[in-house]
């Protein structure tokens, strides 16, 4: 009797995934060149593009991230590079349980490929400018979205809706400016000396121009005033206005121009750390430094909803509310999630609705944050921060007992709130978005008593742009075929290289167009609702995007460095080979 095949193999030891990501970073801080590396990584794809976007949030999740790696075959192959794993969020969902852990290879989630490995450890290379940032805390606990220049390897923040689409359209006067030498009497803490302003005092860091929240803070050299302008509002005066204008304080008579401007690197690493929806700073004299607004007065929003006996109690409280605000503030499904509401709520259902526009119906407070659930089917909406109390005390049961009443739904529409059990539940702070639209229309409407309903109809009818919306989840056209076909590399309708490349829902051409022309549409520049493809004449009742080419794009375009106006393809099966027209 063989007693040795039935004796049974020892339980594989599951390994806990805390023990991992130390056993990971240890790895990556004793790994070989590899600055080198993750340089040469960027420099390939600042040939393809000299910007990336750094939205912070892993694109798995939608969690924040805290510390960013890509899968080792992912990173060797030059894969999807403006998309974030979270080590931990990825650990969680692919590496949990015996069967992941014995299997000793990873699948890629976003473009499929098999990274194998004998240690896990191996499986994975840092994102090495996400992890310094967070590293560095030059971006705050909950960061926000960036810009980042791989050829200056300069980075900013970036503005929501209408203002980011103008600062997309600035970046070359913005990069100019990021590398204009710093100028120290211009820069803030060198002005609370000037002025010898030795006590607190509060700052609101919005544009002297705009009145928007100043992202890229910026004042002629010739301005001795703590205001500032944002950059991007300058630009778009300066484009569309005039190019110069005596400055808007009423104490300074300085002429502001686009060649004196400068950089105040002081505010600006302070709007970095900042949350991203306040305005407010206050400059702390025993430090020397300015913060949030954490500690000036409680926040009634807060106080409406529960009551504290300590100012330590407040406190702790305040900072776990405010970084779910900031985290739901912060989301990319903010823009989206207004757009389908507003597409199906028609402007005569939305002049029919009482409307309270300036005071929360629960707080008694003034609305700054209108936001409601994805499952509201009514216009009405509350305040941000008394919302996210609610989701707060749902995540922690324990509050109920301090807020003496637990709630489990949204306070507008009574429909319940759900937990994230499964990957592919919707996560908490996905539950709730803010109405950019009404957002917008409460910031750029002067004065509070002149908010009202029949204006922000007016808003609504001037402003609305009907949605294009691309699909990602759909396979390329040209997956399985065996075809030679050229292609042009200019975009058909912008005249743009083609980075990203998608096709109309109807077109089965090879020629796809580049997703920038979202971007035309969404600020106005052509309507892809009345136009029709030029190549096959059908109409775009949505887009594809066509991630098969675009990944032997990004590899065609590291390579080839010289410009060529046409490619041709060569298609066979699941591969696909691309060789200038000429070749």
């Amino acid at each position: 009797m063989n007693t040795e095949a039935n004796t049974p193999k020892p339980a594989q030891v599951l390994m806990e995934i805390p023990t991992i990501i130390l056993e990971v970073k240890k790895a990556h801080e004793q790994y070989p060149n590899i600055e080198k590396e993750f340089e040469e990584r960027t420099k390939k794809f600042s040939n393809l593009t000299q910007t990336m976007t750094v939205n912070f949030e892993c694109s798995l999740s939608k969690e924040p991230i805290k510390y960013a790696v890509y899968l080792a075959e992912c990173f060797k192959s030059f894969r999807h590079y403006d998309t974030l794993i979270d080590l931990e969020q990825f650990l969680k969902l692919y590496f949990s349980n015996a069967t992941q852990q014995a299997a000793k290879v990873l699948q890629c989630p976003i473009c499929k490929s098999q990274t194998k490995f004998e240690k896990i450890e191996q499986a994975f290379f840092p994102h090495l400018l996400i992890n310094q940032l967070r590293s560095k805390k030059q971006c705050g606990e909950f960061p926000q979205h960036m810009m980042y220049n791989f050829v200056d390897k300069t980075f900013y923040p970036l503005h929501k809706g209408k203002m980011g689409s103008l600062q997309n359209a600035y970046f070359e006067q913005i990069a100019k400016l990021m590398k204009k030498e710093i100028m120290p009497q211009s820069q803030f803490y060198q002005l609370v000396q000037k002025w010898n302003a030795n006590f607190n005092f509060l700052f609101y860091n919005n544009c002297s121009l705009s009145s928007m929240k100043v992202m890229i803070p910026v004042r002629s050299q010739n301005c001795n005033h703590f205001e500032v302008y944002d950059l991007t509002a300058l630009l778009h005066h300066f484009d569309k206005k005039e190019k110069q204008f005596k400055c808007k304080r009423p104490d300074c008579n300085s002429i502001i121009k686009e060649e004196d401007l400068c950089l105040d690197q002081d505010l600006f690493n302070s709007c970095l750390k900042s949350y991203s929806f306040r305005f407010s700073f206050i400059y702390n004299k025993e430090k020397r430094q300015l913060e949030d607004i954490l500690e000036e007065k409680q926040d009634i929003n807060l106080i409406k909803y529960r009551s504290f006996t300590k100012l330590s109690e407040y406190l702790n409280y305040q900072s776990k509310i405010y970084k779910i605000v900031d985290q739901i503030y912060t989301s990319l499904i903010n823009q989206e999630k207004t757009e389908e509401f507003y597409q199906k709520h028609s402007l005569d259902k939305i002049a029919s609705e009482k409307l309270e526009f300036k005071f929360c119906q629960f707080t008694g407070q003034r609305i700054e944050l209108p936001c409601r659930c994805i499952r509201c089917e009514q216009i009405q909406t509350c305040d941000l921060r008394y919302m996210s109390c609610i989701l707060y005390q749902f995540q922690n049961p324990a509050e109920g007992k301090m807020a003496g009443n637990i709630i489990d739904h949204c306070p507008l529409c009574k429909n319940p709130f759900t937990k994230k059990q499964k990957p592919k539940d919707t996560a908490l702070h996905e539950q709730v978005y803010v109405d950019v639209k009404m957002m917008n229309f409460i910031t750029i409407t002067t004065g509070f008593v002149n908010i009202n309903q029949k204006d922000f109809i007016n808003y609504l009818n001037n402003k609305l742009i009907t949605k294009v919306i691309v699909k990602n989840d759909q396979e390329s056209i040209l997956k399985g075929k065996q075809a030679i076909t050229t292609i042009q590399l200019k975009c058909p309708i912008s005249k743009k290289k083609i980075l990203r490349p998608i096709r109309g829902n109807n077109c089965t051409h090879a020629q796809p167009f580049d997703q920038g022309i979202i971007d035309l549409h969404q600020n106005g520049t052509i309507d892809l609702n009345q136009i029709k493809c030029p190549i096959c004449q059908t109409k775009f009742d949505y887009f594809i995007e066509d991630n098969f080419l675009k990944d032997q794009l990004q590899i065609f375009f590291s390579y080839n460095l010289e410009e060529c106006d046409a490619v041709r393809l060569s298609i066979m099966n699941d591969k696909i080979q691309i060789k200038p027209r000429n070749q």
